[in-house]
């Protein structure tokens, strides 16, 4: 009769599924009251249930009177539910990264514009590269990119996947990923001047260009953190008297070109200027100086800048190469020019460049002031470079440049330290055979040399400069380049604090930057030395006039 009743519940019940063995109930005996097991037959009850995967009722215990439900295990099924699910939710986001990534690194995408918007108000941002980078830069199209409009003048460049970046200043600019393929909007060609290379000063000569051109590579295309969209070749221009230095060059990258003067001292025909180019005191280099005049035969490219060794780039300056390649109908900003008027500029430009205040007496004409020789950009011309030459051979200078109308009138450009060099020569060739083909560039933007704004008159050097602006309170993370000039050399480790307290801390900032350079060079060598935290020198000045060389 039990085993009956339990069949009619098992047929019956709404409450329990029941559906154990029989056989197991067989050995309760007749009496289909009892509702207590012993934990022997609870165990089997278990494992048989385990067994045949069946769910069980609740089960009260000797020891607990109390109906405990157990709830019963997910099963198979659930769990590839919840597998199939995860899988679902893990490609849909993948899929999303793999989108937003490529919007995020597309030329054209607003977010990259807005990105490269904000990165101009930055500072730039330095990456370790590794040999392999640095010698791309040197490597790509050996044969000089031939000269083109902008728009056809396109260079792609793999740019391979680097660590994360150190920084040259406080503030980073936004990265981008590594393993893409950029167009160059244009390559442009860097150029430096070497005039002489003696023995005692050679190594810190050569540590000086890979400190430029790596400079240059960092804030260029070449550099996958950097935001530029312009390529770079690097030259130099060695002198015969500096062939030593010649191949130390080609092996950290340069393409070297040995070059003589453009104009041979026995050429120059006024006999007082001739005798003031051979003087050392006039200026530096003498006539080997006007080496840098080639920098206008480099017809091949569209944009040439020459710089100094003793220079150093913070940040891209794509904003005055893109002035140079706008119609010459359309109006370019320029926010960084050093005059209102030039800031939104129509007409074509053929060179910007800045002048050198400090060195010309206060007060005197914009125009006559000269040329800062370390830093300057201009379109090649061969024209123009003739005519650069016919004015050093033919010599009009006399304490200054000067010229005769067509009407007889004698205009004059008054002298200065440098005045017989390029610096005087290139300021008197726009200032009066072309003007309103020249942009001035604020020199506390570009080639800061944290120089000082007055004389020891109190008289502004700058004429017409109200404000007597004071590019020494100038924020590193604005600058775009500096020039060791008043600051010193950074390899000749000198005394920061006998600089004064204004000077003194620019100038630190700037051989901070360029130590900074120097070791993130070392590490793509993978020749970089521990320095002590705090060390502005990265350890490259152990002491005071003390320089330790690279070991390239």
């Amino acid at each position: 009769s039990g085993l009956r009743k339990f069949e009619f519940c098992h047929k019956n019940s709404k409450k329990h599924l029941w559906s154990e063995p029989l056989s197991i109930l067989s050995n309760r005996g007749n009496n289909h009251h009892q509702t207590e097991l012993t934990m022997e037959q609870i165990t089997k009850i278990r494992r048989n249930s385990r067994t045949e995967k069946v769910r069980r009722p609740p089960i009260r215990t000797v020891s607990n009177s109390r109906t405990t439900p157990r709830p019963a295990p997910p099963t198979v099924g659930k769990l590839h539910i919840f597998m199939f699910i995860g899988l679902v939710v893990s490609a849909l986001a993948a899929s999303y990264y793999w989108i937003f990534a490529r919007e995020m690194n597309s030329p054209n995408s607003t977010m990259n514009a807005n990105n490269n918007l904000r990165a101009h108000k930055s500072a730039a941002t330095l990456s370790p590269v590794g040999p392999s980078e640095m010698e791309s830069s040197s490597k790509t199209n050996e044969g000089a990119t031939p000269r083109s409009p902008v728009t056809t003048n396109v260079v792609k460049t793999t740019v391979a996947s680097v660590k994360a970046p150190a920084t040259i200043a406080e503030s980073h600019l936004p990265s981008q990923n590594s393993n893409t393929t950029r167009t160059a909007k244009a390559t442009i060609a860097y150029l430096t001047s070497v005039t002489a290379c003696p023995v005692e000063q050679r190594q810190s000569f050569i540590d000086a260009a890979a400190v430029l051109k790596h400079s240059i590579h960092l804030t260029s295309m070449q550099n996958p953190e950097s935001i530029s969209q312009y390529d770079y070749h690097m030259y130099a221009f060695v002198h015969p008297n500096a062939s030593a230095c010649a191949e130390p060059l080609r092996e950290i990258g340069y393409r070297v070109q040995m070059r003589d003067c453009p104009v041979a001292l026995a050429e120059v025909q006024n006999d007082k200027y001739r005798a003031r180019l051979a003087n050392p005191k006039a200026g530096c280099c003498q006539e080997k100086e006007f080496l840098k005049l080639y920098s206008y035969t480099m017809q091949e490219y569209n944009l040439v800048v020459h710089l100094d060794i003793d220079f150093l780039m913070l940040r891209p300056m794509d904003d005055l190469f893109d002035a140079f390649f706008e119609s010459d109908e359309e109006t370019k900003e320029i926010p960084h020019a050093m005059w209102p008027n030039d800031r939104r500029w129509k007409g074509r430009i053929e060179a910007m460049f800045t002048r050198d205040y400090p060195m010309s007496q206060p007060g005197r004409e914009v125009a006559q002031v000269g040329m800062q020789g370390g830093f300057f950009i201009v379109r090649p011309n061969q024209t123009a470079f003739d005519e650069l030459v016919h004015l050093v051979r033919q010599g009009n200078f006399n304490a200054g440049w000067y010229a005769h109308t067509p009407d007889g009138e004698r205009v004059k450009y008054p002298g200065f330290y440098g005045a017989a060099m390029i610096q005087g020569l290139i300021g008197f060739y726009y200032g009066h055979y072309h003007p309103g083909q020249v942009v001035e560039l604020n020199r506390c933007y570009h080639n800061n040399m944290a120089d000082r704004p007055r004389a020891s008159n109190s008289k502004c050097f700058s004429p017409v400069d109200d404000d007597c602006m004071d590019c020494r309170h100038k924020k590193i993370t604005d600058i775009y380049s500096v020039h060791f000039t008043f600051c010193q050399k950074p390899w000749t480790c000198p005394n920061l604090t006998e600089f004064g307290p204004t000077t003194g801390k620019m100038c630190k900032e700037f051989h901070e930057a360029w130590h900074r350079v120097r070791h993130d060079f070392e590490q793509s060598r993978g020749v970089a030395k521990d320095y002590e935290a705090g060390d502005h020198s990265f350890g490259h000045c152990p002491m005071a006039n003390q320089y330790v060389a690279m070991e390239l």
